[in-house]
């Protein structure tokens, strides 16, 4: 005799009605959790590709049963099958150039002939003449504006003054300094070329020093 009724099943399982099995007359019952599925919808996957090593690439995978978001996997790449690079006809290069190193393909070969790069041939630039500095400054050599370029870069700025120097020369006119160290007046002359500055009148023997004209 097969048992009247069914069980009752708590909040979060589900009655299953199992048929009854070869020789048996009766149905069984069972209480089967209630598998919760999440709404997709509402679900924010990253579709971000992941960063595989070399030799590898980044592959999406389905989503699995109960999930929204697919997988990202890194999966090796299949070599291709090499054979002998063919270089690519490259015209010869004009003198003082070169061709930088092409792009490469999956089998090392080069792809095109790469950039041509050319040097300056510095014998003819004709480079800028130096800068008259004006007085109190004096004349330095910067760097190089760049590997190609020929002509240094020459830059006029205020000459170091002594500590206790009143009067200094900058390599042509004498200048008097405030006591900030800045020159408050300079004589005006023309110096073809300039020389090494200097202090001319020490603090301690302001008075006795009378500026050039």
């Amino acid at each position: 005799m097969c048992i009247q009724g069914f069980p009752a099943c708590e909040e979060g399982f589900k009655l299953t009605v199992i048929p009854p099995s070869p020789g048996q007359c009766c149905r069984q019952y069972s209480c089967d959790e209630i598998e919760i599925l999440p709404d997709c919808n509402l679900v924010d996957c990253d579709d971000t590709p992941l960063e595989c090593k070399p030799g590898y690439a980044a592959a999406l995978r389905a989503p699995a049963a109960g999930e929204c978001c697919a997988s990202w996997e890194c999966e090796p790449v299949e070599k291709p099958s090499c054979g002998p690079c063919m270089l690519p006809p490259c015209a010869a290069p004009p003198d003082n150039c070169d061709y930088a190193p092409a792009e490469e393909d999956s089998c090392g070969c080069p792809v095109g002939c790469g950039e041509l790069k050319c040097r300056v041939d510095c014998s003819v630039v004709d480079c800028m003449p130096e800068p008259r500095c004006g007085p109190g400054e004096t004349l330095r050599k910067a760097e190089e504006q760049g590997q190609d370029m020929c002509c240094p870069m020459l830059v006029c700025e205020m000459a170091r003054t002594q500590q206790g120097c009143a009067v200094w020369n900058d390599g042509c006119n004498d200048c008097r300094l405030d006591d900030e160290g800045k020159f408050s007046m300079c004589t005006t002359k023309l110096c073809l070329r300039m020389g090494e500055p200097y202090c001319v009148l020490p603090k301690a023997q302001v008075g006795v020093h009378v500026l050039g004209t």
